[in-house]
């Protein structure tokens, strides 16, 4: 299957170890799509036109598009490392705190870009009262 007519191949390499949770497996397979999961590019040479990741493999691409993502910074201050304070970047950042859902009535959200005010929908959704600081979307999309 083939969209806006590119008929080329695309790779999607990533250092998490399962595929992007909001699309099932078949939707890349039936795009052509290979996903080089637990791969991590270590070096670009723009010359040769390659790609080269931790395990030493050389990929050639002829365009290159270089989404790296983001961590989410981890708070310095006391309490950063208590029991029920998670960061969530990757679904199973999400089942560990789906699986602790059942227990809390409180939610506290630090940093409202759109992972965190996902997380606070989810948290919501499930009944619980939730207050998100340090909000980065207008309030419209934010109360969304």
């Amino acid at each position: 299957m083939c969209q806006a007519k590119f008929e080329g191949s695309i790779a999607i390499i990533g250092d998490e170890s399962q595929p992007p949770y909001e699309r099932p497996a078949a939707f890349w397979d039936e795009r052509n799509v290979d996903m080089l999961l637990s791969c991590r590019v270590v070096s670009v040479d723009p010359v040769a036109c390659t790609v080269t990741t931790d395990d030493g493999a050389a990929i050639g691409q002829k365009y290159l598009v270089w989404a790296t993502g983001g961590l989410p910074r981890r708070l310095a201050c006391a309490g950063h490392n208590s029991a029920g304070a998670h960061m969530v970047r990757t679904r199973a950042d999400g089942d560990r705190m789906l699986a602790e859902m059942p227990n809390v009535t409180r939610a506290v959200v630090i940093g409202g870009e759109y992972i965190g005010l996902e997380a606070a929908a989810v948290l919501a959704k499930f009944g619980k009262k939730v207050v998100v600081l340090a909000r980065v979307a207008g309030e419209p999309l934010a109360r969304f």
